[in-house]
């Protein structure tokens, strides 16, 4: 068999701060690199896989950035970006993998092109465990964001029942878990999102009341709903500041984004006080860094209560690797609903 194309997404140039990058001009797609499956030779422990979906993360407008410190390196300009993937086996000469197995490379750590070579001791890769449900799913709920709704509601948020809790980017991939998570522990839990069609997602997920941050003021929806035990901060900005000013004594403050600074200038705090006046704990955690202390109560939760439809999810699917640049900056812009999954 010849070369054929090995289809890539990569970082065409990085991105400027407080700016939106702009698809194929920022993150690009081409077919430039070729590949020839059928002739690859493979060493001991080394796959050949066949990407089957891709995720598409937020963290990535960090990873875009043109300099200043973050939590993950920024991606190679003229390299393909990598990030959570599912591939299918197509060679293998690993004793662990069959061909036709679909398996997972560690978070973060496959490389986004259509054909995958690399060996299982330099990305350690996982098979996808045999749950009745889309592969995709892998990708999300059952996923990096399911672990981070679950790890970080698990460590902080230390729930009571009858207490409350508001829950920023509700109809996110992160946002919506942690919604039915609150709820499972009795919670009372308010939450915002950025468009109608969202906000009638979020209260069929069992939020008690939910708004439309667009066209309603995140500090009158709050204060007619009482105080909050517990803020999770997936936005920062206007609406973090909104919650701020209205926690109840020894509230806690869940940091898993800052979604509102990716493009645009810093907001400008007036609450900041609140966190002496009332005691707050605010924790800003890294779902990989306290993930072994859940992850065992996450996979004998999560997947039982997703196949008897206890927990809820929506994915924003793409067709075709190509497509990957716009569902990016669709997700950028909001215009997602729940996780957004490029399948190739």
């Amino acid at each position: 068999m010849s070369p054929v194309p090995n289809p890539r997404i990569y970082l065409k140039k990085a991105v400027e701060a407080h700016t939106h990058p702009v698809p194929h001009e920022n993150l690009a797609y081409d077919e430039k690199e070729t590949i020839d499956p059928e002739n690859v030779k493979l060493n001991k422990g080394d796959l050949l896989i066949e990407t089957v979906c891709v995720s598409m993360d937020p963290y990535f407008r960090g990873r875009m950035r043109s300099g200043g410190e973050s939590y993950m390196d920024p991606y190679t300009v003229g390299e393909p970006i990598t990030g959570p993937l599912i591939g299918k086996v197509i060679k293998s000469a690993s004793d662990r993998f069959k061909e036709g197995q679909l398996v997972a490379p560690e978070f973060s750590s496959g490389p986004f092109l259509k054909y995958l070579q690399y060996n299982e001791a330099t990305i350690p890769t996982e098979p996808l465990p045999d749950i009745k449900v889309s592969p995709s799913a892998f990708l999300g709920v059952l996923g990096m964001p399911g672990m981070t709704a679950w790890t970080g509601w698990k460590e902080f948020a230390r729930a009571k029942k009858g207490e409350t809790c508001f829950v920023t980017t509700g109809a996110g991939a992160v946002g919506s878990l942690v919604i039915q998570l609150a709820k499972l522990d009795g919670m009372r839990v308010i939450a915002s999102a950025g468009s109608d069609e969202k906000v009638a997602y979020i209260k069929k997920l069992g939020a008690d009341v939910a708004f439309n941050y667009k066209t309603t003021k995140t500090e009158d929806a709050l204060k007619s709903f009482g105080k909050l035990d517990v803020y999770w901060d997936n936005v920062g900005g206007a609406q973090a500041d909104a919650a701020l000013g209205n926690m109840n004594n020894y509230g806690r403050i869940i940091v898993c984004g800052t979604a509102s600074s990716y493009s645009e200038k810093p907001f400008g705090m007036t609450n900041w006080g609140q966190i002496l006046v009332r005691r707050l704990q605010i924790n800003g955690y890294l779902q990989g860094e306290i993930k072994h202390k859940h992850e065992e109560l996450f996979w004998k939760t999560i997947p039982d209560k997703l196949v008897a439809g206890e927990i809820q999810f929506q994915e924003s699917v793409y067709h075709g690797f190509s497509k990957a640049p716009e569902a990016f900056d669709d997700l950028m812009k909001g215009k997602n609903e729940g996780k957004v999954i490029v399948m190739l």
